[in-house]
Parts: structure tokens; sequence; C-alpha cells
């Protein structure tokens, strides 16, 4: 549940416009696969929650719907809803173990058969970027993870091996619930920690993403908006132009706002304490995540409807702090904006409860200039001023729909320049991608380009690693990194994170530039390229030294220069390097094409 159990439809929350729910999203890309194209996919979303799961069929209209709700009490009750007739209760479910064998027993009574089956995933991490076909090797890797998010990706990654069970026909594909967020301005991304501890993964990567997805799909004219999702997760994010400015969850969901049952953000020095007290760092995150926010306030309690009738000291400081918090959230994402058009809210709280709505926008009020002169709500007020505040129910199964039928089209037909793999004759497209400063490390890709090329009949590329958006059109990659204090280039580490799934399938080298003289300066151990390397399944990793020309260099690169005593000269040994590139296209010709 999302923690208020208010059956009041969704309501126009002060403005002119309410979107309509079910409204059918804009844009669906055209499926150009031939295998898919003609048969109109029946496409089953899947969206597990920590306690409810909502299923929904297209083919690409919209077939069926159902909500199991009340699954962590051991056995939930079923709703069904076919488009034109009402929804309707269809019974209990028994529990998470039988969830599926309830939608699938839904579905053959209509005479449905998923070709495709899409899941939500809450937390993608590096592994998972919008939506991408799944296989054993990112599930597993995913499982591995889980621990960010503790109330849904152990469940989540269980439904996917269930509905393989239940569905062995239809093409998976994980649909990221970060997604949204991979736009996010790098100052929004970046946490403020040591470059060698963010270059491990620890940045903001953002949630509800599906949700807020929705919200840009369905409201016209959103404009500059701060969205406020409100259920049994809570979070707010600042939009302008359909693309994310700020978000407040930021490692995992429990970060940001404080939830029904999370802490949110919490100053570090309680997190290290609690260790202490508890014990274990899984004893912590058990408590951060299950027994705390509104619940740790409260006493337990979680449904914020009961909290704003009781009388208690306690529930009336749960829905104070609550409601101060997101308040504050939402006046910080404004400040991202260049103006504010609309405030939305979304989520089961969001849409269904006036009385938190009007408590957050009574304290938003002052950020209106003018707003507290007039009279009215103060969601009136806050419109008299010119801002839409809208109360918005999403449909985030219909973007998981739209992004997995992209995705599955895209699996179904493999791009251009993959069809040796499937048995045709073309040469082999290998793609040298190369993060240079200053052209040094440039010149060590075409010699690796070049000894490829010597080695057989392949097209070899030499690409900037800023300028490539995707390697789903070649055969094989190599990258290569200068090295600047023992790290790989940003763009270089970029580039592996986004498309690593891509990479996973594709035989893949890489190589280092950058100590200089003899021995080696600096001398420092290579620092992040170890996750690089476990990330693309690497075949080989080569340090190569590498060139200094103080000419080159700014000022700061020049003081760390003579700090490190680096001599200055070009110590690359390119016929060394084209060596190696030949050993690569060695390999590449006597592998089987498959």
């Amino acid at each position: 549940m999302d923690g208020t159990s208010d059956p009041t439809p969704p309501v126009d929350a002060g403005a002119s416009l309410v979107p309509a729910s079910r409204r059918p999203s804009k844009g669906c890309p055209t499926m150009t696969s031939s295998r898919l194209l003609g048969a109109r996919p029946v496409v089953l979303s899947l969206n597990v929650g920590s306690s409810s799961l909502k299923a929904a069929v297209r083919d690409p209209a919209l077939r069926l719907r159902l909500d199991v709700a009340g699954l962590d009490r051991g056995a939930g009750r079923v709703t069904v809803e076919v488009p034109g007739s009402p929804a309707e209760d269809a019974g209990p479910c028994a529990g998470w173990d039988d969830v599926l064998t309830v939608v699938a027993a839904a579905l053959a009574r209509r005479g449905l058969r998923p070709d495709v089956v899409a899941h939500r995933i809450v937390h993608g991490s590096p592994l998972l970027h919008g939506a991408v076909p799944a296989g054993g090797a990112l599930l597993a890797r995913l499982r591995a993870e889980a621990d960010l998010d503790p109330l849904h990706l152990p469940r989540q990654l269980d439904v996917v091996d269930e509905a393989c069970r239940q569905w062995p026909q239809a093409q998976v594909v994980l649909v990221s619930d970060s997604g949204f967020h991979d736009r996010l301005p790098d100052e929004a991304v970046a946490l403020p920690l040591p470059e060698e501890v963010r270059s491990a993964g620890l940045r903001r990567w953002g949630f509800h993403g599906l949700a807020v997805q929705s919200v840009v799909d369905l409201v016209p004219g959103l404009g500059r908006a701060v969205v406020v999702h409100l259920g049994s997760g809570c979070s707010v994010t600042a939009v302008d132009a359909g693309l994310p400015r700020h978000t407040t969850m930021a490692l995992s969901p429990a970060g940001g706002v404080p939830s029904l049952t999370r802490s949110g953000d919490l100053d570090p020095e309680v997190v290290l304490r609690l260790v202490g007290r508890e014990g274990s760092a899984g004893a912590v995150r058990d408590l951060l995540n299950r027994r705390s926010g509104v619940a740790g306030l409260s006493g337990g309690r979680t449904d914020l409807r009961t909290l704003l009738e009781a009388e208690d000291s306690a529930a009336d400081l749960a829905v104070r702090v609550f409601v101060r918090d997101v308040a504050m959230a939402v006046a910080a994402a404004v400040t991202t904006l260049d103006g504010w058009d609309s405030l939305v809210f979304t989520g089961g709280i969001g849409v269904h409860s006036a009385a938190v709505r009007e408590r957050v926008c009574a304290r938003l009020l002052p950020v209106r200039p003018g707003a507290a002169a007039l009279h009215g709500s103060p969601s009136e007020r806050l419109v008299a001023t010119g801002l839409r505040v809208l109360a918005v129910p999403v449909d985030e199964e219909a973007v998981v729909d739209r992004l997995a039928r992209t995705a599955a089209a895209r699996e179904d037909e493999p791009p251009p320049g993959r069809a040796d793999r499937d048995g045709g004759s073309g040469p082999i497209r290998v793609l040298v991608a190369v993060a240079s400063r200053h052209g040094g490390t440039r010149g060590v890709a075409e010699a690796v380009a070049d000894g490829i090329r010597r080695a057989g009949s392949a097209d070899v590329e030499v690409r900037d690693a800023a300028e490539v958006d995707s390697v789903r059109d070649c055969d094989a990659v190599v990258v290569g990194s200068a090295v600047y204090q023992g790290h790989w280039l940003p763009v270089a580490r970029d580039l592996v994170l986004r498309t690593a799934i891509d990479l996973w399938d594709r035989p893949v080298w890489a190589f280092s530039s950058g100590p200089v003289g003899t021995p080696g300066r600096p001398p420092e151990e290579l620092l992040d390229v170890g996750e690089m390397l476990t990330l693309t399944r690497c075949r080989e990793h080569r340090v190569f030294p590498g060139r200094l020309d103080r000419s080159l260099l700014g000022l700061p690169e020049r003081a760390v220069v003579a700090a490190l005593r680096a001599p200055e000269g070009d110590f690359r040994d390119l016929p060394a390097v084209t060596a190696w590139g030949e050993t690569i296209g060695a390999s590449l010709a006597a592998a089987p094409r498959v």
C-alpha cells in the first residue's frame, strides 16, 4: 500500500487541469522487427512494489490490468480491470509465491499469451540503463547488488525468475526505474566525495523515474515542474522541458526525503554510530529501510490517513516532520529551475490525500511571492499566482510497455555490423574508443588499430570515447584511456558504465597510457580500472608508457608533474603497441563466427 487507504478518486489539487489517469501513452515507437511487427506482440508489464504487484497487458492497445495489493500481509486481494468495464474484485491471492499463477490464470481466461514480459527494476546501478533484454549474466550481477535496494530488488528478481518459468516462450526485458535520471546534469549526479570514491559508482542514480516520465507523457505543457512522488517511497524531482534537473534520492531509494519506513537523508555520523550500536551494516540497513521514516517517528504506524486523524503526540510529530521535509525538498528543487510552472503530486499519498497536499502547499506559500496575501486554500493561492498544482495518477506500466517494445524490437533484429556473428561474410567491425587529453594516448589507440588491421581484414575505427553513444554496431571493442593520478579519464569510465551490458556480450580489450620515464612515473597503482575490467569481462588489459609535453599542460597539471618529478619526453613504444594490436586482430580472425 502507499500509506493511505483513502478511496477518493484522483482530484484536482487546485488547477483547472487533471490529466486522465489512463490516457494512452503518446509516441510509442514503431516496431521494425520482422518477427514481431506482423504479430502485434502482446507485452505483459510487471511492476513489483514492496507490498504489491501491478500488471498490464497491451497489444499495443490496453487489454487488461491487474492490481494485487496487500502482499506484505501474507495474502493479497486481486483487482482486475478490462477497458470499458468496471474493475472487479477477483478474490484473494495466497501471497508472493502465488501471485504470477493468479496473473497467468487471468490472462489465460481472456486468451492472452505474452510475447514479451517486461519488468520494472527499481535499482539498476551502472548495469542497467533504460530497457534491455535480460540474460543470466545480467540477472546474476543485479542479485549481487541487491543490498542497495532490499525492499524491492530481491523480490523483483524472484518475480523475473518465476515469470521465465511461467512464460518460457516470452522475451524478457528489464526496464530501469532509474533510467529517466540518466540525463541529470553532472552537478546533480556528483556526490561530495573524493574522485577515487565516486569512481566506484557512488553517485546519485535517482528513482521513481518511470513515474516522472509518465507525468511528462500525460501533462501537456508541463514546463518547469517539481514532481512530488508520495507513496511507500517518496521523492522530489525537478524537470525542465521533459529532462531531469535534480532528484532527492541518490545511491539508493533510502535517501532523500523520509518515506513511510525509510529514514531519508541522515547525518553520516548517525549512521556510523548506528553501526556500532547495531553491530553490523546489515542490521543498520534493515533499521533504515524498514523501521524508520514515518514508522520510526510514529511507533510503527504507516497509514497517513490514520496518523492525520490521531491525537497523540507521536502521530502529530511524524506528520509534521514528513510534511516539513517534503516541502523543504520542493523548495530546494525549485532552485535548479529557471522559473516554476507546475507542482505535480503523484503516488498513492500524493494523489489521494488532499490533506497532505494542502499541508505541503501551505509551507510553500513564502516560496511563491504574493501568494500569502490571497484568500482560499494554499493550493488555490499558489494557482492564483500562476503556478499549476496538479494531482496526477501515473501509468508506469504504459511507460514500461513503450520502452520494452523498443528493446524487444532492437534485440530481435541485430543492428548493422553484427551480421558476421550470425553467419555473414562481411569484415569484423572493431571500435577502438579512446580518452586522450593531449593527444598522446590517441596515438597509442591509432597504433592498436593499425596492428588489428595488419592481422586480418577487420574494419577498424578509432573514435573519441566522448563521441561514442553505443557499441551495438560493433563486433569487438578496445577501450583505452590516459591515466591521471591513478585514474582513467571520466569520459572513458562513463563510456564503460553506459555500454556495460552490450560490452558484456562482445570481446573487449583495454589499455591504459600514462607512466613516463624509466622506471615509469608516476608509479601508482591504477585505482578504478579493475571495476571497468569486471564490468566488461575484458580479455586483456595492458599498461603502456605515455608522453609528457609540458607545453601542452595547464598550470594545475604542471604542478602535479613537478610534484611527481615526472620526466618530459615521449616514452611510447608504438611498435610494441602495434604488436599487441596484431594479437587482438589474430584472435578475432581465428574466432568462430556464431
